[in-house]
C-alpha cells in the first residue's frame, strides 16, 4: 500500500513539475512569437515607406511636368497667371486628399501583438476554467499551504 501511495506522490510532483515546466515554455515561445510577429509588422511598414518614397518621388517629377504641361495648355485660353492658378489649385486639391487618405490608412498600424495577445488570454481562460473545474472536484478554492500561511499572517497582524 505504501508504494502505491509513494508512486501516486511522485507522479504527482512529477505532473506538476512537467506543468510548471511547460507553462515556462509556453511563455518563452509566446514571447518569441510576440517578437516575431512585432519584426513582421515593422517589416511590413518599411517596405510600405520605401514604397511610398520611390512612388512619391517619380509622382514629383511628373507632377511637375504635367503641370507645365497644364499651364502652357490653358495660356492658349486665358491669362498665364491664371493658367497657372487652376493649375495649382487642382493639385493642391488631389495632394489633400491623397494626404488625408494616407493618414486614414497610417491609423490602423500599429506595433502592439494582437495575436499574441489574443492567445495568451486564450490561455489564461483555459487555466482559470482547469483551476474552477478543480475547485469543483476537490472542493478546496485554495491548497493547504496557501491557509495555513495566510492564518499565519492574520495571527501577526
Amino acid at each position: 500500500m505504501d508504494k502505491i501511495r509513494n508512486w501516486k506522490r511522485v507522479s504527482v510532483v512529477r505532473l506538476y513539475a512537467e506543468l510548471l515546466e511547460e507553462s515556462i515554455i509556453l511563455v518563452f515561445v509566446e514571447l518569441k512569437l510576440a517578437f516575431f510577429e512585432i519584426k513582421r509588422h515593422i517589416h511590413s511598414a518599411e517596405n510600405g515607406v520605401l514604397l511610398m518614397v520611390v512612388g512619391a518621388g517619380l509622382l514629383l517629377f511628373g507632377l511637375l511636368t504635367f503641370i507645365g504641361t497644364a499651364v502652357a495648355a490653358l495660356a492658349v485660353f486665358l491669362p498665364v497667371w491664371l493658367s497657372a492658378l487652376v493649375a495649382a489649385s487642382a493639385l493642391a486639391l488631389f495632394g489633400i486628399a491623397f494626404l488625408f487618405t494616407g493618414l486614414g490608412k497610417m491609423k490602423d498600424f500599429s506595433l502592439v501583438p494582437t495575436e499574441t495577445i489574443d492567445r495568451i488570454q486564450d490561455i489564461s481562460q483555459k487555466f482559470k476554467k482547469v483551476g474552477l473545474r478543480h475547485e469543483a472536484i476537490t472542493g478546496r478554492a485554495e491548497p493547504e499551504r496557501s491557509r495555513r500561511s495566510r492564518a499565519r499572517s492574520q495571527a501577526a497582524q
